[in-house]
Formats: structure tokens, C-alpha cells, sequence
């Protein structure tokens, strides 16, 4: 059974690096949503001089509402602020009434995509911080901050009533993948993928640019209700399947994530999938800040293997979590103890 571990800043110090891989890990996620490229090159070149095999897994950014990078500043805002909610193509020019300096959050979609849908919610940090939509004219959403937090560029976003049209792959999504095949990277995940389209179109672009000729492994990431609808088309056209319960969770609301897991796991399963299903976040949250894990947790892991899933991937366990190897052992411990 597969362990995918994220990398992070607790996890790509050299030291700890090598504990992960002389434990037995076999896989390791590049999430380029936070890409940094020094750090990345560094974390490629010491886990080829550990041991070459070790799977990279390029994670990318996907159609996934964030944060625009054109915010002024990473600053923090507290409950009961009035917030606005803007396109990139709006910001600039709202800018010039300084006094809404710290309360724009520019997104990185246009107003027209702000237009055509009506807005009831918007959540970030896998629904930890939360806004009160008040109201929604000419490409600007008015909100309360429920929830106190920090902005920052880049910050993923949740809104389940936006659609967003056009290609799948970003530009961003397309230098992360001429990157990670520069850097010898050996499978790419496709974030927020709806449909067997986005892994076409994601297939077509590295079949393009890979000059070296190395096979690639594909991965696809399903995190809303679209996604689990269209599941069985979207795992025809990749090797493994990435239910991601950390954005599943704010796109469908806490009731419909739980059911939706099981619906998706049932229809792989009824193709004969099985062994291409990855269940993601909220593994071992408990762990994260170096507590033991919960009863809930260590049952949720055993359900899933029951149900007959191929792997785990840790994120935040491995990425930021006080003790990642740790996190991994106890994972390694109670897949070898329930297999």
C-alpha cells in the first residue's frame, strides 16, 4: 500500500529527508501551489542522492481559486471585518482608494467570472476561516469575516457556487510541469479535475514537452462534487485516483464530503479501480502538532483499508507537523497491522 508523504519545511530538512526514505518511504509531493524553486531543487537532488527510486509526484496548482499574487501585502484580518472580494482585473484600479487597502482580496479569476455566478459562500484554509457573503455587484463581493485569519498571496480559496470556464492548465500549471521535467520529476497530479478533459489536456502538454522521453505517471485529484460525479471517466484516463478531503470538505459542506468519499470509493470499485484510489488529508491531524492520534482517526484509516483503498497521502502530517517521521511510522505501522 502506497504512502504518499508532502514535502514542507519540516520535512525537506536533509536530516529528516533521509529518515523518511531510510524508513521505507517510496513517494514524496511537490505541491507547487507553494512553489519555491531553490528549496524544490534541493529536495529533488537530495532525494536522488538517498535513493533514485523514490517516486516525485509533482502537484499542481489546478483550477483552484486563490488569492491573487498581486495583493499588496500578506496581512491579517479579524472577526467582524467588511471585506471585498474583487477580480485581478478590477484591483488596480479599486486600489486607488487607499482607505480599501486592507480590505480588497483580489482573486486570481476576472469579474466576469464574479458576474455570472451568485456567491452564498466563500471559506479558506480548509474551512477554518469563513465569510459572510452581505453582497455581490459588478464583479465585487461585500463580505463579513467570520473567522479571524491571515491574507496572503497565493491562499486557496473556496467557493462551490464559482465556475470557472477556459483550459485547465494555468500558465502557472504549465512552467511547474517544464520545471518538474527539467528537475526529472517522474509522475504530475492534476489539482480540482472535474472531468477527463483536464487530465487530456495536462497529458497532451508533458507528452510535448518531454524531451528526454521519460514515462511519466499520472495522478488526478478530485476535491469537488463535479469531480466525484464524473469519477470513473476521470480515473479511465490516469494511473491513480487522489480524494483530497481537505478541499472536498469546503466545497460540499462537512454532511455531503463524508457521503461523497464513500460514493466515489464504491464507484472505482465497481470498475475494478481499486487499486488506483489515494485517500488524502485530514489522515492524522491530531499528529500535526505532535499529539497522539485520535481513536476517530486511527478508525477512519482502518474503514478505508477495509473498503479495499491503495494508499494515503499525508499533508500537512509530513509537511508542516511537528514530528513528520513520526507521522509516517505510525501510518507504516497501522497499514502493516490491519493489512
Amino acid at each position: 500500500m502506497k504512502i504518499i508523504a508532502t514535502m514542507g519545511p519540516s520535512s525537506m530538512k536533509s536530516q529528516v529527508l533521509k529518515q523518511l526514505i531510510t524508513s521505507g518511504l517510496e513517494s514524496i509531493r511537490l505541491n507547487f501551489s507553494h512553489f519555491h524553486d531553490e528549496e524544490f531543487h534541493k529536495i529533488v537532488s537530495e532525494v536522488r542522492n538517498i535513493n533514485n527510486k523514490v517516486e516525485i509526484i509533482g502537484d499542481l496548482r489546478g483550477r483552484k481559486v486563490r488569492v491573487s499574487e498581486k495583493v499588496f501585502s500578506t496581512y491579517k484580518i479579524h472577526m467582524e471585518d467588511i471585506v471585498y472580494f474583487c477580480g485581478e482585473d478590477m484591483y488596480d484600479y479599486l486600489l486607488k482608494d487607499e482607505r480599501l487597502l486592507k480590505s480588497l482580496i483580489p482573486l486570481n479569476i476576472n469579474s466576469s467570472n464574479i458576474n455570472k455566478n451568485k456567491i452564498n459562500k466563500i471559506s479558506m484554509k480548509d474551512d477554518t476561516m469563513n465569510f459572510e457573503v452581505l453582497d455581490q455587484s459588478k464583479g465585487i463581493i461585500k463580505s463579513r469575516v467570520l473567522n479571524e485569519g491571515i491574507i496572503r498571496g497565493g491562499k486557496g480559496c473556496n467557493i462551490p457556487e464559482l465556475t470557472i470556464d477556459g483550459p485547465g492548465l494555468s500558465i502557472l500549471d504549465k512552467e511547474s510541469i517544464i520545471w518538474g521535467l527539467n528537475h526529472d520529476l517522474d509522475s504530475f497530479c492534476q489539482s480540482y479535475v472535474e472531468s477527463e478533459k483536464d487530465i487530456i489536456e495536462l497529458k497532451e502538454f508533458v507528452e510535448k514537452n518531454n524531451k528526454r522521453n521519460k514515462e511519466i505517471l499520472y495522478y488526478g485529484k478530485i476535491e469537488t462534487e463535479k469531480g466525484i460525479n464524473s469519477i470513473e471517466k476521470i480515473c479511465d484516463s490516469v494511473d491513480e485516483i487522489i480524494i483530497a478531503r481537505g478541499d472536498l470538505m469546503p466545497e460540499c459542506g462537512i454532511e455531503d464530503a463524508v457521503k461523497n468519499q464513500y460514493i466515489a470509493i464504491n464507484k472505482l470499485k465497481e470498475k475494478g479501480y481499486e487499486d488506483k484510489i489515494i485517500m488524502a488529508t485530514h489522515l492524522l491531524d491530531s499528529m500535526i502538532k505532535g499529539n497522539r492520534a485520535k481513536y476517530t482517526e486511527v478508525e477512519s484509516i482502518f474503514s478505508f483499508m477495509v473498503n479495499g483503498i491503495n494508499g494515503f497521502l499525508l499533508a500537512g502530517e509530513t509537511s508542516i507537523g511537528k514530528y513528520p517521521v513520526e507521522a509516517f511510522l505510525f501510518l507504516k505501522s497501522l497499514i502493516e497491522y490491519y493489512a
